[in-house]
């Protein structure tokens, strides 16, 4: 995870998205589609696109098992979990 990778200087806003027709799209679509992450080439295609900053992704995941294994594991790794984020800005749907 990157937040608790001390050889990688994650901080807030350290990745880029890109809104297109309300749509929110990352780096890996951007460099599929157009090949690039540069705003000027997306532009000649998207003329409306916005460049936005987000947050690292985060890592969830889920116990399997029974209660009393997933309460011991739990317990094995409480000093771990942090809250869950909420998000700073939403695409509105259409």
């Amino acid at each position: 995870m990157r937040d608790a990778n001390p050889k990688i200087n994650s901080k807030k806003g350290d990745r880029s998205g890109w809104l297109i027709n309300n749509k929110l799209y990352g780096s890996r679509a951007m460099r599929s589609k157009f090949g690039t992450t540069k705003i000027e080439v997306i532009k000649k295609a998207h003329p409306d696109v916005k460049k936005i900053k987000q947050n690292s992704k985060g890592r969830y995941f889920y116990f399997r098992g029974t209660k009393k294994e997933n309460k011991k594991h739990l317990k094995a790794i409480s000093h771990l979990i942090k809250a869950y984020p909420k998000r700073s800005f939403t695409a509105s749907k259409d």
